[in-house]
C-alpha cells in the first residue's frame, strides 16, 4: 500500500514539473521501495484447532494471514529455519495444511495465489519436497497438500483429500519497521 501511495506521489510530481524529473524521483522511489521491502516480514503460526483445508484457511484468515505458500520454497529461504522449527514441533505424528493445491487443474500444483511451484525440484531451497511417489491422487480426489514427516524423519509434501482434518500452517505478513 505504501509503495502505491509513493508511486502516485511521484507521478503527480512528474505531471506538475514535467517528465524530466525522473532523474530526481526515480532514484528516490527505488531507494524507498528497497527500504519498504526490508520492512516486510512474516510471522508463522499454527491454527488453534484442526479443520478441513478450507476451515484451516479461514482460521489463518482470522489470524490475519493465509495458509503458508511461497515461503515453503526458495522465496522463503530466510524463514526456512524458523518454519521448520515450528513445523517440527507440530508434525510429530501429525500433518499440517499448506496453501498448495491442484484444484484448478488436475496435476498442476500451484500455491493458492496461483503461482506455479515444482515441489519435485530438489535443486531449490525449500522446507519440503514431494515424498517419493507423490503426488499420487490415491483413491482420486486428493487435491490439497500437507506437510508431514516421513519414516526417515524428513519433512515432505503429500497430497490428501481436502476434507481431511488437521492443523494449518499460517503465514502472516508483518511490518518489521513499525
Amino acid at each position: 500500500m505504501k509503495v502505491e501511495i509513493l508511486f502516485a506521489f511521484v507521478l503527480s510530481i512528474q505531471l506538475v514539473l514535467g517528465t524530466d524529473t525522473c532523474a530526481l524521483t526515480c532514484k528516490y522511489v527505488q531507494e524507498q521501495t528497497a527500504q519498504l521491502a526490508k520492512c516486510e516480514g512474516y510471522n508463522f503460526q499454527v491454527t488453534p484447532s484442526r479443520g478441513t483445508f478450507e476451515a484451516s484457511r479461514q482460521a489463518c484468515f482470522d489470524m490475519g494471514g493465509d495458509l503458508i505458500q511461497e515461503n515453503i520454497g526458495p522465496d522463503g529461504a530466510p524463514y526456512h529455519e524458523e518454519i521448520l522449527q515450528l513445523a517440527t514441533k507440530y508434525t510429530i505424528g501429525q500433518s499440517m495444511w499448506i496453501g498448495y493445491t491442484d484444484r484448478a487443474s488436475e496435476r498442476t500444483w500451484r500455491f493458492l495465489n496461483g503461482k506455479f511451484y515444482d515441489a519435485h525440484n530438489r535443486g531449490q531451497a525449500t522446507i519440503a519436497y514431494w515424498d517419493q511417489g507423490e503426488p499420487n491422487n490415491a483413491g482420486g480426489g486428493q487435491h490439497c497438500a500437507r506437510i508431514k514427516r516421513n519414516r526417515q524423519g524428513d519433512m515432505i509434501i503429500d497430497d490428501i483429500f481436502c476434507h481431511s482434518s488437521m492443523y494449518g500452517l499460517c503465514a502472516i505478513k508483518i511490518n518489521k519497521c513499525s
